[in-house]
């Protein structure tokens, strides 16, 4: 797989704390958007039975229920694959 783009949309009512992904990918914080963007530097290995893991923690900052979508997309793969989760903040800080 080469230029692999994976957007993590930030839901409202949180703050961004971190984000990790495999080494060889980095992310920017794309604020003006309310985004997380990996960007991989090189091909990413295709082993399926390596997992590629990418982590993004975030704060609750107000009760609210919000919608988390992750958006993949790929050279060999010419539409984007999006996943979405809604998820509860039950306490804000």
């Amino acid at each position: 797989m080469t230029n692999v783009v994976i957007v993590f949309d930030l839901p409202g009512s949180s703050q961004f704390l971190e984000a990790n992904g495999p080494p060889s990918v980095g992310f920017t914080q794309d604020t003006a958007n309310g985004r997380i963007v990996f960007a991989a530097a090189g091909p990413v290995p295709t082993d399926p039975n390596a997992p590629l893991i990418y982590s993004v923690t975030v704060r609750a900052v107000a009760v609210a229920e919000v919608l988390t979508t992750v958006t993949l997309t790929y050279n060999e793969f010419t539409q984007p694959v999006s996943q979405s989760e809604g998820t509860s903040f039950v306490s804000g800080t």
